[in-house]
């Protein structure tokens, strides 16, 4: 029985114990822990993280409308 209803698959938890080291290390030590590119305005990409897709980087340009299709494509998939 799972208590949360979670159906992760043992990808999907890996991926996910990825991403929580990656941060934890951040909050402790200020730095995760692999190098990161530094942020530049004239080049304003972000970095698009999912278990089941190949990582990717998207400029956005200030388009503020790539929200939306983030949160469209996000309703897509719950549905």
């Amino acid at each position: 029985m799972n208590p949360i209803n979670c159906t992760w698959d043992n990808q999907t938890r890996i991926y996910s114990n990825k991403i929580i080291s990656h941060w934890t290390n951040m909050a402790a030590y200020g730095k995760p822990l692999e190098l990161w590119k530094k942020y530049h305005p004239s080049t304003p990409k972000f970095l698009q993280l999912t278990p089941y897709h190949e990582f990717s980087m998207e400029s956005w340009n200030n388009d503020c409308t790539i929200f939306d299709k983030i949160e469209q494509d996000d309703l897509f998939e719950m549905f």
